[in-house]
């Protein structure tokens, strides 16, 4: 259960970033947000793999790859953000969860389960219900 204890820190971390990152669009470019951001990231992370004596080696062109994707992918989340409201824009980005549950059902052979395709349904229906039109 020590994966719960992760995602709970992770999740309440990546709010407040988006909070963060929301109030910083007033004045900032996001695009230039994201750069600083990971001109901090990368050398934290480079010096953690290098304490655990991880090697690039380990995953190959998949890391680069994943790296496109992710910062491509908070790309046009920040550039969402700049145009829509908070509130708004980010259940609408949660839909992720339906993408990966699929990939995970497709590529990695994950079981297809009730409770799976009833939370996906009802995570689907909230992010309908929060992001639909507001007055």
């Amino acid at each position: 259960m020590l994966w719960l204890l992760y995602v709970v820190i992770a999740f309440v971390l990546m709010s407040l970033s988006t909070f963060l990152v929301k109030k910083l669009f007033k004045d900032v470019n996001p695009l230039v947000v994201l750069f600083y951001q990971y001109l901090i990231a990368i050398p934290l992370v480079w010096f953690y793999s290098f304490l655990l004596q991880a090697r690039l080696e380990q995953g190959g062109y998949l890391i680069f790859l994943l790296g496109f994707f992710y910062v491509l992918g908070i790309a046009f989340f920040y550039l969402a953000l700049k145009k829509g409201s908070l509130s708004r824009v980010s259940p609408v980005f949660n839909l992720k969860m339906l993408v990966t549950a699929v990939l995970g059902l497709v590529f990695l052979s994950e079981p297809l389960t009730f409770n799976l395709v009833l939370g996906l349904f009802f995570g689907v229906t909230a992010v309908y219900l929060l992001g639909g039109e507001q007055p």
